[in-house]
């Protein structure tokens, strides 16, 4: 009942953001199913490119109304990442709590971390500097990001990890 109704709220809410850069939305919701079918996934896909043929922005979330456990995605990276490699996406950007992926867990003591700028399987492991779990507000984590990334790379998909939270992100990694 709470995802029925927040729904709503949401799209109301991307609707008056792209409004008012000249831009019409519209919601497209997905659950795990629909990447499981050939004839889902088509149908999905087709609708995609529809919308962006019309210009309109598809705003595509998970149908949290109907998706029980065994249907969910891991997160919204996921979803993310499933739909860049559908529509053969040139970019896709990962929003994050941190400006991106360190080098090493940030602490008190010890070295100070840095940013990676640049993913290389043969210099980082994943599981040596990234934690796992989630923030307050997800349920993937830095972790996920980087499994989402590194399979939409090998897709030949140029991906960025940024701070969602910094003004202009996406104008600044485009």
């Amino acid at each position: 009942a709470l995802a029925a109704t927040g729904q709503v709220r949401l799209m109301e809410t991307w609707r008056q953001h792209f409004i008012e850069r000249g831009l019409t939305v519209a919601q497209v919701l997905a659950t795990r199913s629909d990447f499981q079918t050939r004839r889902h996934y088509l149908n999905m896909r087709a609708c995609i490119e529809a919308l962006l043929d019309c210009g309109v922005v598809p705003i595509v979330n998970e149908n949290d109304v109907v998706a029980v456990t065994e249907l969910m995605f891991t997160d919204n990276d996921e979803l993310a990442g499933l739909l860049a490699g559908m529509l053969t996406a040139n970019l896709l950007c990962l929003l994050s709590t941190v400006p991106g992926v360190y080098d090493r867990a940030p602490g008190p003591s010890g070295p100070a971390s840095d940013y990676i700028r640049r993913w290389d399987d043969k210099q980082y492991q994943v599981e040596e500097i990234v934690q796992r779990g989630t923030s307050a507000l997800g349920r993937g984590g830095m972790h996920s990001k980087i499994a989402v990334a590194r399979k939409a790379a090998s897709l030949g998909i140029e991906v960025v990890i940024a701070d969602g939270g910094s003004d202009n992100i996406l104008l600044n990694v485009v």
